[in-house]
């Protein structure tokens, strides 16, 4: 589990610093295609895994705290309110909620979805008045 958690982070690490619309877009093109890739084991993690092993819960926790912790970064937001961290930590968990439905469902294509979840993020920014990624 710590290294599919690894391989997962380091895929969707975009190069770069900074908010950049198209690093976010790659890192999320990134994490759907994990998703697809290992789609019995990542909708077996979500949908029962966590809540039957603390460990693996600690591990699945542990790497949803990375990604607001990247994100926050790449914002440049160093400290989080508890309003941005909850509605960061809340995209996450739509991004994992969206990505269960659309391997169950598979009927809208990888780079729409990867558009959607971009706009969603962008307006939970703005609905915390946290600074959204603008293009270069």
């Amino acid at each position: 589990m710590r290294s599919a958690a690894e391989s997962l982070l380091a895929r969707t690490d975009p190069a770069g610093e900074g908010p950049d619309p198209e690093a976010l877009l790659a890192a999320l093109d990134q994490y759907l295609l994990f998703a697809e890739e290992h789609a019995s084991a990542y909708v077996a993690l979500m949908r029962s895994g966590v809540g039957h092993d603390a460990e693996v819960a600690a591990i699945v926790e542990d790497t949803r705290a990375r990604f607001v912790a990247r994100l926050a970064g790449r914002l440049g937001l160093a400290e989080l309110t508890p309003r941005v961290r909850l509605a960061l930590r809340g995209w996450v968990g739509f991004v994992e909620g969206s990505s269960l439905d659309w391997l169950a469902r598979r009927d809208l294509p990888r780079d729409e979805l990867r558009d959607l979840l971009a706009q969603l993020l962008v307006a939970t920014l703005m609905a915390v008045d946290a600074a959204p990624p603008t293009a270069a």
